[in-house]
């Protein structure tokens, strides 16, 4: 739901749904990662609005990288950080 909301440009929306996919879904590695991840992308779409949006992008993406290391995900993490 949180990739159509974000396709729409719902982004607060989009938000939300991660951030509860992440609360409820975070200890499996597929989901937590791919909703962590996620809520790196709206916060980056987010921060024309508010620039400190991309500082909470990349704690979004280090946590991918941290916390899920193995996945693709991180890898996608990896080259938004870079």
């Amino acid at each position: 739901l949180g990739e159509v909301l974000m396709a729409e440009g719902k982004l607060k929306e989009a938000q939300i749904q991660f951030a509860r996919t992440k609360v409820l879904y975070g200890d499996l590695q597929e989901e937590g990662a791919r909703a962590t991840y996620n809520l790196g992308l709206v916060c980056l779409d987010l921060k024309e609005k508010e620039p400190s949006y991309k500082k909470r992008a990349k704690i979004y993406f280090t946590e991918v990288i941290d916390w899920y290391p193995n996945t693709e995900w991180a890898k996608k993490a990896r080259s938004k950080i870079d």
